[in-house]
């Protein structure tokens, strides 16, 4: 049979994101919607970042904010879950999101369930918030 398509594509990634870290605090900004070329640039800077500031050598958390967030394609959740994988093996113990809605907020809960006995998670609707409760832990 004739292959219909005779050349592969690649979707220009969707979504913008921020990465940075402070202290033993990674800070991840997601906004707009994410295919899966956006979720691996930005799974691969989360990557970066957490091996340029040495946190894959101590414990540290990192605050997620979804609230400009507009959900994911499959294949985009897929890859964050991997990333999952590989925080949580390199030191993540800790996670602070801030949501705005359940949708949201059941998703992010989901992309972490595998890892529901290393990780601590909370949720929140400000940042500072997040951060108090990174400050009371030592990790800013």
């Amino acid at each position: 049979m004739e292959d219909r398509w005779p050349f592969k594509t690649r979707f220009n990634p969707h979504g913008i994101f921020s990465v940075h870290s402070e202290k033993r605090c990674l800070y991840v900004l997601i906004e707009g919607a994410v295919n899966l070329e956006g979720a691996m640039e930005n799974c691969q800077a989360i990557c970066k970042c957490v091996i340029d500031n040495n946190l894959n050598e101590m414990q540290w958390g990192a605050i997620t904010d979804l609230r400009k967030y507009e959900l994911s394609t499959p294949e985009a959740i897929d890859e964050v879950k991997k990333n999952y994988d590989w925080t949580v093996a390199n030191g993540q113990r800790y996670a602070a999101r801030i949501v705005n809605s359940v949708i949201k907020s059941q998703l992010a809960n989901q992309l972490s369930n595998a890892h529901h006995q290393e990780l601590i998670v909370r949720e929140f609707d400000e940042l500072v918030l997040a951060e108090k409760w990174f400050k009371e832990l030592g990790l800013l």
